[in-house]
């Protein structure tokens, strides 16, 4: 039997990219798939400094997930002898589980994103309820995902990697009234 070489791809490799819906009327939305970068899962008795641990080893947003639990995400991925270190020095603070190969991060902007996401998602996103840096888990539509609030109309959007593809055509359909522009780097 010949060897198999597996090549790693984009989970949103496959999915559509361009301009959808209504052209003119305003600034679109826009959904961004960045290169995939890092999602561990940290679960927590409370005690220690887990931002203040994660620190040493780049700039990671750290976002709640529960009651002790956290997800903390960043850009760039880790290398083995880091993901080390960082389990190493939470042994006493919390349990780490690396999620980059199984989450994928999506990013959806714009004047319209709250009404958007509205379509599909069970919770008040008005700014004064849904403050920059809240963070819930919840379904958008029937998919289920980790929403965190990144800016005035930025939304970072966690799905595991089986429904990447599926959340974001739902949200290219969510969105055409508005027109959207996606892409994936």
């Amino acid at each position: 039997m010949p060897d198999s070489i597996l090549t790693p791809r984009h989970a949103l490799a496959v999915a559509p990219t361009g301009h959808f819906g209504t052209v003119g009327g305003g600034t679109p939305l826009t959904i961004t798939a960045p290169a995939e970068g890092t999602v561990l899962m940290l679960m927590s008795s409370g005690a220690g400094d887990i931002k203040g641990i994660l620190k040493d080893h780049g700039d990671f947003d750290v976002r709640d997930n529960g009651p002790g639990q956290y997800l903390a995400v960043r850009s760039t991925p880790l290398t083995d002898a880091e993901l080390s270190d960082i389990t190493r020095k939470l042994d006493k603070t919390a349990d780490v589980v690396d999620q980059s190969a199984a989450r994928v991060r999506l990013l959806i902007e714009g004047e319209s994103v709250r009404d958007v996401l509205a379509k599909g998602v069970p919770v008040d996103l008005h700014p004064d309820q849904f403050e920059i840096n809240k963070s819930a888990t919840t379904l958008c539509g029937h998919i289920g995902v980790h929403l965190t609030r990144t800016g005035d109309n930025r939304f970072d959007i966690l799905v595991t990697r089986s429904y990447a593809v599926a959340l974001w055509e739902s949200l290219i359909e969510m969105g055409l009234e508005y027109g959207i522009d996606c892409h994936h780097l």
